[in-house]
């Protein structure tokens, strides 16, 4: 960015035509130029009108008592405030132009005040709501109590369009900026509904979306003000002549540089723009860095003084599954909505973003897309799985889980790596790693949670399980719910919640539930497990058959008190502990522990041995290159301390696995 500022050149400001922005410069007869002005404007609502007492609709009455008192009331407050008043404009209807008047008189009784213009814009009128003109406003029985004017209006079919509020709102700001800025302040008079919308084009809205605008819009009072900030044709001396606007529009790029701020309602300091002004991240492709995200920077910095984000996230291009960039003329390309009709919403989120880091290409292709469709489908079915578990109707009420002694090591394990999981979310998001963060959630949910945890709870007979798993689905959901926030947001609702998961409560991890423990002498259950499914491969045993099991050496104490896991999940008959009273049986090691798989009649011993001496062979290359790594004294005193433990362990482990094999 800096060097681009250091060797920025002049650029043509009108290129593109981008939604009409005229350029603000005005010329006069002799080309001099002018700079539009800021205009101070206060929008005001007429008093309270003789049918606005009655409840009528529309109409064209005079005010009311009450009515005029607000004007007086409203004129006595801008005396008191000492504003400077050059031009009042009103509509053509009696309470605005009785409004007006009265403000007029009040203002004009001070001196300074004598030159007050007071001018009619016909185009200020209330939204002509047709066949609703001058009846009460609950006249219609089939209309809920309450409903806009304009919502029946355009039920019925009468008064104004949409398009034709649109048109005439946006004809009152040409009008206005046409007029020109004053010295002082301009009030205009106007009606509560054709106000909502004046404010509406203002912010951007079209025709087809004014109607929510007025929806949402913050009901003016009779006699109140609204005070914004317009940009407005520079007001010179008559001498110098008609001013001229330029013809021309703003480019692409220098409205673009204006959107981090211009969108919020800058240069009003408005809420949006005092709660999102600056913001944390821009996500955007490497190739407008430039165009685009230098000049942000730089405009908001003139304009507002500050940067408009601290992060910039530069995403890859999404190419297809080879690689290739998507093209219509190859036939290459993903339509992104026959992806979501095909496979769901969450699936095309998640398989956009896991695997992805910043800057570089992502390749996405239907199996992709389709893998994730399947992840969704597998945490439902955990989902439902764990809310069908014994004791869930607890566990709904249970804000938090109290780990205690009664827990098996799977439900302590799970806890705790559901800990672990919480914090490196929360960091990998903060660090802007989210194809990372995605990974892991993907590993947690089918490998920690399916294929191990809830697993192991069909073996156990524990009466906090299901609390166990419900605490760990309910943090789940939280942690994926930005990444698949369709399905998560319905398995919130299935879990007894009533207000939105996406307004909750990011989790937090509890230290009281990290076990460390738990967590090695699970996954020591878990390296022995994998062991035995793989000297059962590696045997051509039958995968449907079960077999028996014996181990020997380290561990066995809690390897015993979790022995039904080890069964159910390595398909065994019986696991024994103790010595081995054959040879014929197939022998590894895993943190220590000895396995030995008796496969008498089911075996072929000469394969085995050759087996043996291809594993021992590779063993003893692994041990070659750890001595001579630990040799190296430049490693072992300037590698960093944990590469240094990892490469002893790692040499003790293929040691004690020598030894198992020369037995």
């Amino acid at each position: 960015y800096d060097q681009w500022i250091e060797n920025l050149q002049d650029w043509c400001i009108s290129r593109q035509i981008w939604w009409g922005h005229q350029i603000p410069i005005w010329y006069d007869e002799n080309g001099k130029q002018f700079v539009a002005q800021e205009q101070k404007l206060l929008f005001v609502r007429h008093g309270e009108s003789k049918d606005n007492a009655k409840d009528i609709i529309g109409g064209d009455s005079s005010l009311s008592k009450k009515g005029e008192k607000q004007a007086e009331k409203l004129a006595k407050n801008i005396l008191q405030e000492k504003r400077k008043i050059s031009k009042i404009y009103h509509s053509s209807l009696k309470r605005s132009k009785e409004t007006a008047e009265i403000i007029f008189r009040t203002l004009n009784t001070i001196e300074g005040n004598e030159n007050i213009q007071m001018e009619e814009i016909p185009e200020l009128h209330e939204v002509f709501t047709g066949d609703l003109e001058n009846t009460p406003r609950d006249i219609c029985k089939k209309y809920p109590k309450g409903m806009s004017s304009m919502h029946k209006m355009l039920d019925m079919k009468t008064g104004e369009t949409m398009e034709e509020i649109e048109t005439r709102a946006k004809k009152v700001w040409e009008i206005i900026s046409k007029k020109g800025a004053c010295d002082g302040e301009i009030i205009i008079v106007g009606h509560q509904t054709f106000l909502s919308q004046i404010f509406g084009v203002k912010d951007g809205c079209i025709a087809d979306n004014l109607l929510d605008y007025r929806d949402r819009w913050n009901a003016m009072k009779n006699g109140e003000i609204r005070e914004i900030l317009w940009m407005m044709k520079p007001n010179i001396q008559a001498s110098q002549g008609t001013l001229r606007q330029d013809n021309d529009t703003l480019d692409t790029w220098f409205s673009s540089a204006l959107w981090p701020f211009s969108t919020l309602g800058w240069p009003d300091k408005t809420p949006d723009f005092e709660n999102f002004f600056p913001t944390n991240v821009l996500e955007t492709g490497h190739d407008i860095l430039f165009f685009w995200v230098a000049r942000m920077i730089m405009f908001s910095r003139f304009a507002t003084g500050k940067n408009p984000f601290s992060d910039v996230y530069l995403h890859g291009l999404v190419c297809d599954e080879h690689g290739k960039k998507m093209s219509k003329s190859k036939g290459n390309g993903i339509d992104p909505l026959e992806m979501i009709e095909k496979f769901g919403t969450d699936a095309v989120r998640m398989s956009l973003v896991v695997g992805t880091t910043p800057g570089n290409q992502v390749n996405l292709g239907e199996k992709k897309i389709e893998g994730f469709r399947n992840f969704a489908n597998k945490l439902w079915n955990i989902s439902r799985y764990i809310l069908a578990l014994e004791n869930n109707n607890e566990s709904r009420d249970t804000k938090s889980c109290v780990p205690t002694e009664n827990m098996s090591l799977p439900e302590k394990w799970i806890l705790s790596k559901t800990q672990t999981l919480i914090s490196e979310v929360s960091e990998g998001i903060e660090n802007h790693k989210y194809g990372e963060v995605g990974q892991k959630l993907y590993d947690f949910t089918w490998n920690d949670l399916a294929d191990w945890a809830i697993e192991s709870a069909k073996t156990e007979q524990s009466t906090t399980i299901g609390t166990t798993l419900f605490h760990v689905l309910k943090t789940l959901i939280k942690l994926l719910h930005s990444y698949m926030p369709f399905i998560t947001e319905v398995l919130w609702k299935e879990m007894g919640e009533n207000n939105l998961l996406a307004v909750s409560d990011f989790p937090l991890a509890d230290e009281k539930l990290k076990n460390e423990k738990a967590e090695t002498q699970f996954e020591i259950v878990q390296n022995v497990t994998a062991k035995i499914r793989s000297l059962r491969s590696a045997s051509k045993v039958d995968p449907v058959k079960k077999i028996t099991a014996i181990l020997n050496g380290n561990n066995l104490e809690f390897l015993e008190a979790n022995k039904n896991i080890i069964i159910s999940l390595a398909r065994l008959e019986k696991l024994s502990f103790g010595t081995v009273s054959t040879d014929e049986c197939v022998k590894d090691i895993s943190d220590g522990t000895e396995i030995f798989l008796p496969l008498a009649g089911m075996l072929d011993m000469e394969k085995e041995a050759k087996r043996k001496e291809k594993e021992l062979e590779d063993a003893k290359k692994i041990l070659k290159n750890l001595e001579g790594r630990m040799a190296n004294k430049k490693y072992m005193e300037n590698a960093p301390h944990h590469l240094v433990q990892q490469t002893k362990e790692q040499y003790e482990a293929i040691k004690e696995k020598i030894r198992m094999l020369e037995k």
